[in-house]
């Protein structure tokens, strides 16, 4: 089952490097945001991360900052068990790029909160994307070993805490902004 799964991730790592490179010879959608390093997979996700990259120039740097990078992220709807509202997974390396998966539970949740989330956890991508180094599951976690905290299922980063938190501000106090 797990070579499976090894398997598998390597075929989705393949065909995201092939998307990647033919999405930047299209024309831009009629939204303007083109970040093929970025995929979100669901019509939610894409409308939230298309408002965050609008509204809050820290999304919008860190979003930019990955696009320049060798790193290629998924965004999924879902649950990553425990009182984790997000989280972030390796499914593929190797010396040229990395694929990774972030799971977002955007059930009953503001715009605001995922938007946070998302910032949150494409940090912890910005991170890796940071560290070459990274090409498996025990590399990334001496990375988030050396620069984070242990929080039970994971680690976590004060950085990506400080960025979850001005996104969901900037997105908040621009909602203000717009209120009659």
């Amino acid at each position: 089952m797990a070579r499976e799964e090894a398997q598998l991730a390597l075929i989705l790592f393949f065909i995201a490097s092939v998307v990647v490179q033919a999405q930047r010879a299209v024309k831009p959608p009629s939204d303007g945001v083109v970040v093929p390093n970025i995929r979100p997979g669901t019509t939610a996700l894409r409308q939230v991360f298309k408002t965050a990259y609008m509204k809050s120039q820290t999304f919008r740097a860190l979003v930019d900052e990955l696009e320049g990078s060798h790193v290629v992220v998924f965004l999924a709807s879902g649950q990553c068990g425990g009182r984790f509202a997000g989280c972030l997974r390796l499914l593929a390396a190797d010396d040229r790029a990395v694929s990774l998966r972030v799971v977002i539970d955007d059930f009953q949740r503001p715009e605001a909160e995922i938007a946070s989330l998302l910032g949150h956890e494409l940090e912890h991508a910005a991170e890796l994307a940071r560290a070459r180094e990274v090409r498996d599951e025990q590399t990334m976690r001496r990375l988030f070993e050396r620069i984070g905290q242990a929080n039970g299922h994971g680690y976590e980063t004060a950085r990506a805490t400080k960025v979850g938190r001005i996104v969901e501000r900037e997105i908040r106090s621009w909602r203000e902004r717009r209120a009659p």
